[in-house]
């Protein structure tokens, strides 16, 4: 019985009457050496290793989710009284858990039937109709007439088939009184989500912007003075909690 120094535990067995006796021993192959159903066990183990890797990660994606999807509303106002607001509905809005609710791919939407296109930008009207008021002063509240399109994120085309689809609902008016004009919006106490209040003035951004949760008011955005700045003079905004 010979014993390996590179591995105390490992003995090796030489049969004198295998011819083997005077043959030379490899200290690296006894000291690799390993029983054969351990060795299987571990060959086994290692194929499993990269769908044990695949399953994880898949696992991490569906606890995380998607992000909380919010409402944009984009308001465009010119020294000409030509004014536009834009609504961006994401269609994951529609679920009941929108957190968990994969985005609505462009490859998908292609594959749709137009019946369920016009259903889909039905269900962003009417969603949109529940979650804001818009007021655009002295007129007082105002329902813009929106024309509903496809678009990716803040608007743009969808190009990629894996693009996340988003409803966009164009809505253009005239400023009557731009003089004596206030626009502002009120999250609903029957909305579900976050809106965003975004504006520009004379194509530029408006650097102040607000996120209302339902049942808030936006501040107030005086337009009297669109001519003059891009960055117009603001109420305060409220909120629908009483103080």
């Amino acid at each position: 019985m010979i014993q390996s120094e590179f591995s105390p535990n490992v003995q090796m067995n030489l049969s004198l009457d295998s011819g083997l006796e005077n043959a030379p021993i490899d200290p690296l192959a006894s000291h690799f050496a390993t029983p054969a159903a351990p060795f299987s066990q571990s060959m086994k183990l290692s194929s499993l290793l990269p769908l044990c890797l695949g399953l994880a990660l898949v696992s991490t994606k569906v606890a995380v989710g998607h992000p909380v999807p919010d409402i944009p509303v984009r308001s465009f106002f010119e020294a000409d009284g030509t004014a536009r607001l834009e609504v961006e509905v994401d269609v994951r809005c529609f679920s009941k858990d929108p957190v968990m609710e994969p985005y609505l791919q462009h490859w998908v939407l292609k594959e749709m039937t137009e019946e369920e296109r016009k259903e889909k930008l039905g269900k962003a009207s009417a969603f949109v109709e529940k979650s804001i008021a818009f007021f655009i002063e002295p007129e007082g509240r105002v329902k813009p007439d929106f024309e509903w399109h496809f678009t990716s994120h803040r608007g743009e085309d969808l190009d990629a088939i894996d693009d996340p689809v988003m409803i966009t609902g164009i809505w253009k008016t005239k400023i009557t009184k731009p003089d004596a004009g206030i626009y502002h919006i009120e999250a609903l106490p029957e909305g579900t989500l976050s809106i965003l209040f975004l504006n520009h003035i004379n194509d530029e951004a408006v650097e102040r912007f607000q996120v209302l949760f339902p049942g808030e008011k936006s501040y107030r955005l005086e337009l009297a003075s669109i001519g003059k700045s891009s960055s117009p003079p603001a109420e305060e905004a409220t909120t629908g909690k009483k103080k």
